[in-house]
């Protein structure tokens, strides 16, 4: 009986520890981005970053052909 309670408990607290954590959580300061909105702008050095990454990475195992 007491080996059942204290597995019962050990379950719950493991089970219940992060959703009480998380409640306490830190507020993460707005962040104002060049990108944010329906009409954002993205400058030509980003774009050509991330068009740089994308062919050097990600094109090692993916194909670009739904990529318009």
């Amino acid at each position: 009986m007491t080996r059942t309670l204290l597995a019962a408990l050990t379950l719950a607290a493991t089970l219940f520890a992060p959703f009480a954590y998380a409640a306490e959580g830190i507020k993460v300061p707005a962040q104002k981005w060049s990108f944010n909105g329906l009409h954002g702008t993205y400058d030509k050095d980003e774009i050509y970053r991330g068009y740089m990454v994308a062919t050097n990475v990600c094109m090692a195992c993916h194909s670009f052909k739904y990529i318009s």
